[in-house]
């Protein structure tokens, strides 16, 4: 991510100019992808609004990364490496994270906007098992503190996260609440 500059505007908040690079998977293969736009940042919180804008510039193809020889590991880093870039806030790490069939149904801005008010989480991984067709199930409970109207809140929640290989590199193919 590049920050390109700082206004501030009349009712208080920051537009802040950025250009973010993201490494994106798709069923045809790894692509880099260029964003350009801003974020609109409450200074009271300097927490992201969840009204930015960002557009797609430049889009070409990479090499895939190479894949982790150990499945159970593979995918468990996966899913502690998502939280983690949620946690430092790099969305486009985080939004790589995920599989060619989750960017079909979520574009990059959407899936920002949805984490924007995440201040953090905290990952245990409870169990994880390979599954018959070399997909692998990681069911963990995320404590998660997040940024509502109505102030700072925490959430138990418990997930169960299906990591599988896609063009050679360990993505989490699906996600859901249990």
């Amino acid at each position: 991510m590049t920050y390109n500059g700082v206004n501030k505007l009349p009712d208080g908040t920051f537009n802040v100019a950025i250009t973010i690079v993201a490494t994106e998977l798709f069923a045809t293969g790894t692509v880099k992808t260029m964003y350009v736009g801003y974020e609109l940042v409450d200074p009271a919180t300097w927490q992201i609004k969840s009204t930015g804008q960002l557009e797609k510039t430049e889009r070409v193809s990479v090499a895939a990364p190479p894949t982790s020889p150990d499945p159970i590991q593979a995918a468990q880093a996966v899913v502690q490496q998502f939280h983690s870039d949620i946690n430092a806030r790099n969305y486009p790490g985080a939004y790589s994270q995920w599989g060619a069939d989750f960017h079909s149904m979520t574009d990059y801005c959407t899936f920002v906007k949805g984490y924007s008010r995440t201040r953090s989480d905290d990952v245990n991984i409870d169990n994880t098992t390979q599954l018959s067709n070399g997909t692998v199930q990681v069911l963990a409970t995320i404590n998660a503190t997040e940024d509502t109207d109505a102030g700072t809140t925490m959430k138990v929640l418990h997930e169960t996260y299906i990591v599988g290989q896609e063009n050679g590199a360990w993505r989490i193919i699906s996600g859901t609440l249990i």
